[in-house]
C-alpha cells in the first residue's frame, strides 16, 4: 500500500525514469564481425573463388546447353563439350604464355635491383635518403662501439615464390572445371527443384522467369566485358610493342585479365608496365608515358 501511495504521489518522477531500451548493436561489435567475416573470406578463398567461377560459368553456359538439348544433344555431352573447349583454351593460353612469363619472372629480381640502383644513383629519387643513411652510419662508426656484422642470406626469391604458387593456381582451375562439368551435366535439376518448392503456379512461373533473366543478364554482361577486355588487351599489346617493351603480348594478356578487377586491376597492370619501361627505356618520362597508356 505504501508503495502504491508513493507511485501515485510522484507521477512526474515516474515519467522521468529512463525506459528500458533493447540492446543496441554497437559499432565495435559491427567492426569485429566485419573483420572476422573478411578474414573468413580470405581463409576460404581457395574454395570460394573456383566455386564462384563455376557457378557463373553454369549460368552463362546453361542457355547454350538448352539450345543443344533442343537439337537432341544430352546435357552430359554438352557439359563434356564445353569442358573440353575451355580446357583447350586454357592449355593453349598457358603454352603460349609460359615462355615469356617464365622469362619475366626470372628477370624480375634483376629488374627490381636495376630500379633501386637507378633511384639511388646521383640525381635519383632516393639520393637524399642514401645520403642520410651514410651520415647516420658515419655517426655510429664514430662511437667506438664494437659491432658484429651479420649477413642474412635468403634462398627464397620472388621468382621461387611465384613458381611455387603455380600448382595451387592450376589446382583451382582444375577444380572449377570439374565442378562446372557436373553443374552443366545436371541439366535443369536446380531449376526443377526451385520450381517444385513453390505451391502456386504463378510463383513457379515467376521463378522460371527470374532464373532465365539471371542467365541472360550474366551472359550479356560477362560476354560484353570479355569482348571489351579483349579489345583493350590487343590495344595494350600494340602500344607496348610500339613503345619497345619486351614481351608486349604478355602485357596484353595481363591487361585482359586484370581489367576484370575494377580500378585496382588496371592500376596494377599500369604499374608493372611502367616499372619495366623505367628500366628498359631508361627514362622517367617514358615510364610515365607507358603508365598513362
Amino acid at each position: 500500500m505504501e508503495n502504491d501511495q508513493e507511485e501515485q504521489s510522484n507521477p512526474e518522477q515516474s515519467k522521468c525514469m529512463p525506459e528500458a531500451h533493447p540492446k543496441r548493436v554497437e559499432i565495435a561489435t559491427i567492426g569485429i564481425f566485419s573483420l572476422l567475416f573478411l578474414q573468413g573470406l580470405v581463409w576460404a578463398s581457395d574454395f570460394l573463388i573456383p566455386v564462384t567461377a563455376a557457378c557463373l560459368g553454369y549460368f552463362v553456359l546453361n542457355r547454350p546447353r538448352r539450345v543443344l538439348a533442343k537439337a537432341g544433344i544430352p546435357p552430359v555431352a554438352s557439359a563434356a563439350l564445353f569442358a573440353a573447349i575451355l580446357t583447350a583454351l586454357i592449355v593453349l593460353l598457358l603454352v603460349q604464355l609460359s615462355a615469356p612469363a617464365a622469362q619475366f619472372i626470372e628477370d624480375l629480381p634483376s629488374l627490381m635491383d636495376e630500379i633501386t640502383e637507378k633511384l639511388s644513383s646521383a640525381g635519383g629519387t632516393l639520393e637524399a635518403i642514401n645520403d642520410a643513411t651514410v651520415a647516420a652510419e658515419e655517426i655510429i662508426e664514430d662511437q667506438n662501439a664494437e659491432t658484429v656484422e651479420v649477413e642474412v642470406v635468403s634462398n627464397t626469391g620472388i621468382a621461387a615464390t611465384l613458381f611455387s604458387m603455380a600448382p595451387e593456381f592450376l589446382s583451382r582451375i582444375l577444380f572449377a572445371l570439374i565442378l562446372l562439368l557436373f553443374l552443366i551435366a545436371s541439366g535443369d535439376m536446380f531449376l526443377t527443384k526451385t520450381v517444385q518448392s513453390f505451391a502456386r503456379f504463378t510463383d513457379k512461373r515467376r521463378a522460371v522467369e527470374v532464373v532465365h533473366s539471371i542467365e541472360d543478364r550474366l551472359g550479356y554482361y560477362l560476354g560484353g566485358i570479355a569482348i571489351i577486355n579483349a579489345g583493350l588487351g590487343a590495344a595494350v599489346a600494340l602500344a607496348m610493342y610500339l613503345w619497345g617493351l619486351p614481351s608486349a603480348v604478355l602485357f596484353g594478356f595481363m591487361a585482359f585479365g586484370l581489367n576484370f578487377v575494377p580500378f585496382l586491376g588496371g592500376l596494377m597492370g599500369a604499374t608493372v608496365a611502367a616499372a619495366v619501361a623505367f628500366v628498359s627505356l631508361d627514362g622517367t618520362w617514358a615510364a610515365a608515358g607507358v603508365f598513362a597508356t
